[in-house]
């Protein structure tokens, strides 16, 4: 990881399971639930990360505690990166892709650093899993709180981080929705 903040000895990630308890049930599989895998993915995911010496915070430490979105971003003040770890529901049953969502683009350093990530992610990841399709999303607001002239993220999560100055992106690994 290049972009290490200043008095940092090694690289400091935020992790973010998502929503929080047993939300967004499967129609196909009606054990699953997005919220209980995405939970199991960020403790699987911290575990690796540790095992390279990258430092990892999570943005709440019980799955079934309901944070705010902003305030899970927010939870990435000090960060070096903030990752939140959704699944994607789609209605065709045929969908499957990876979707890396970035912050919207400002001109700012973490919005590009925002933009490399969520594309390198969506692609390692999409390769991982075997899928058809990695794409690479923002979605702009309609508010431009920050008075810089450009218009928020849509994402509470990246406005968040956004606002403590962390680079950050929504890896949507996979459509939960199909078999």
């Amino acid at each position: 990881m290049k972009n290490v903040k200043p008095g940092h000895a090694q690289p400091v990630i935020c992790l973010d399971a998502g929503h929080f308890g047993a939300y967004n049930q499967s129609p196909v599989v009606p054990e699953y639930y997005e919220s209980t895998m995405n939970w199991k993915l960020q403790n699987f995911l911290k575990a690796e990360l540790e095992n390279y010496g990258i430092k990892v915070f999570t943005t709440r430490n019980d799955p079934d505690a309901d944070l705010p979105l902003t305030s899970r971003g927010e939870a990435s003040e000090g960060c070096d990166l903030f990752i939140s770890l959704p699944a994607n529901y789609a209605e065709d049953p045929g969908a499957d892709y990876v979707l890396g969502i970035h912050m919207v683009q400002n001109g700012s350093r973490i919005a590009m650093e925002s933009m490399l990530l969520a594309d390198l992610l969506g692609k390692v990841v999409g390769k991982v899993m075997g899928a058809s399709d990695v794409r690479l999303w923002t979605r702009a607001g309609g508010n431009d709180r920050n008075g810089d002239g450009f218009p928020d993220d849509y994402y509470g999560v990246l406005r968040g981080a956004a606002r403590v100055g962390t680079a950050g992106g929504i890896l949507e690994q996979g459509c939960f929705s199909n078999e």
